[in-house]
């Protein structure tokens, strides 16, 4: 496998719903360019307008997510299925949860990976990135502003390994194998979840629901929403509904109340990122992952 430090022309695929792993995938993207690498972006999305150029060979492929369930979002595994083989291109693959490297995501890339292995896809890298969590339980400022803030050294450290030399592969837990299996079936409710979806009297049809939906779940017919069973629950429609009048009629528990933008969480003043500071915001092991994470622990 070559060195690292001779990759020269990186490809970064990326799925996001609600912006998290779009934020970290540009930050990649600024940060290998700031490095003189030439890097082309490719988004996961079946209204992707943006075709790839099929004759631009990458030496390195950087596969970026959204944990949905203990594994990666349906239209990641489409992407990888319709990929072609791969002549041993080195590859690494990035998770982005709210919860971080802790039981039980610890498998949420494992079908990924094997999946690209069994294309060639040489993968000698994995990692988790952490995120302001947008379901059910929320990151709550100031925990969401330092994981913001944190994010673009984290990414530095992750570049500095790769050009180091260095591969990172995790074995994970046995009991995460099994979670990972079980929460495949969200497929299924996912299904369902996105055909009722309730719209209110307050939309206005501005249109940003079914041209961010991922998965292409959303119409706009004779002046009205239409809501099919192409559902990634990644609730990018519900979030980013300028008026708020998309509410599930089920599952309406991991609806975060007060909303989700990373833009305003952005605004928001930066505290330091002290352990004092970190554990008094993250307790609980739901937020062990993110604890360790914001102090250099995972």
């Amino acid at each position: 496998m070559k060195h690292a430090s001779h990759f020269n022309k990186v490809k970064l695929v990326y799925y996001t719903g609600t912006g998290g792993t779009e934020k970290v995938t540009n930050l990649f993207r600024e940060n290998l360019i700031n490095r003189a690498k030439q890097v082309e972006v490719e988004k996961i999305s079946s209204r992707n307008t943006i075709v790839p150029n099929s004759n631009w060979n990458p030496d390195l492929l950087i596969l970026l997510f959204p944990v949905h369930s203990f594994n990666a979002p349906e239209g990641v595994y489409e992407w990888i299925k319709t990929s072609k083989n791969q002549d041993d291109i080195s590859t690494i693959v990035i998770s982005v949860s709210g919860g971080g490297e802790i039981s039980p995501n610890t498998a949420c890339r494992a079908r990924v990976i094997k999946m690209l292995e069994n294309k060639n896809y040489n993968v000698f890298y994995e990692r988790m990135i952490v995120m302001p969590s947008n379901f059910i339980f929320p990151s709550k400022y100031p925990l969401s502003k330092m994981l913001l803030d944190v994010l673009p050294f984290k990414i530095q450290n992750i570049l500095d390994e790769i050009e180091s030399g260095v591969i990172r592969r995790t074995k994970p837990y046995f009991i995460d194998k099994i979670f990972s299996r079980i929460g495949e079936l969200e497929k299924t409710s996912a299904k369902d979840f996105g055909k009722h979806i309730n719209v209110s009297g307050d939309c206005n049809l501005c249109g940003k629901c079914y041209e961010n939906c991922p998965s292409n779940n959303i119409d706009l017919i004779d002046n009205k929403l239409r809501f099919g069973s192409k559902c990634h629950l990644c609730l990018a429609c519900i979030y980013a509904c300028p008026k708020k009048a998309l509410m599930p009629s089920k599952l309406k528990f991991i609806i975060i109340k007060e909303g989700y933008n990373i833009k305003e969480m952005e605004k928001l003043d930066s505290v330091e990122i002290t352990e004092k500071n970190v554990k008094k915001v993250a307790k609980g092991y739901i937020w062990k992952g993110v604890r360790d994470y914001l102090l250099g622990k995972d």
